[in-house]
């Protein structure tokens, strides 16, 4: 029976001692970064507006998804359009301020319903869509600003684009 309790005490600390270096490890890595973003961006990928969640995976490599929406009513006609980015972003520099890149695509959906005429009219489509800019975010997180060149590619069209935004990381 010693036997047994001097193996599960060596056992116990080895285990201790192991997950002692990979506390120190991670404490080593130095402070928590932040990988949730929440922005709105003014122009942009989604042309007028969005609303934003970003994921960063690595301190400089994350996931984006947009979304957009428009509707206007004139005299028993409701025009729609939605537009909505997925894009992956790389983060260049280090400390506070960044040089930001990205592609991705974008799904665009649009619909008329024209109540007078009885007609109904839906169409949707993809579209590439990068982004070249600054981006200030602290690396533990807080508010962050984008400003950047956003052009947007659709049937063999270039059109030129920015955009700025404004968010919170966390």
């Amino acid at each position: 029976m010693s036997r047994f309790r001097s193996s599960a005490a060596l056992a116990l600390v080895l285990a201790l001692s192991a997950a002692g270096s990979a506390a120190a490890q991670d404490t080593a890595a130095g402070p928590r970064v932040a990988s949730n973003t929440f922005f709105v961006e003014l122009g942009g990928n989604a042309v007028a507006y969005s609303l934003n969640y970003e994921r960063f995976f690595t301190p400089k490599i994350g996931i984006r998804i947009g979304g957009m929406y428009l509707q206007a009513d004139d005299e028993g006609t409701r025009v729609g359009v939605g537009l909505f980015p997925v894009m992956a972003t790389y983060l260049l520099g280090d400390g506070n301020s960044h040089f930001e890149t990205g592609a991705g695509i974008g799904f665009a959906t649009a619909g008329i319903d024209d109540s007078e005429f009885g007609e109904d009219w839906g169409d949707s489509a993809i579209y590439g869509t990068a982004t070249f800019g600054y981006r200030y975010q602290k690396p533990e997180g807080g508010v962050i600003f984008r400003a950047g060149f956003t052009p947007i590619f659709a049937d063999g069209t270039l059109l030129p684009w920015a955009g700025v935004s404004v968010g919170y990381a966390f």
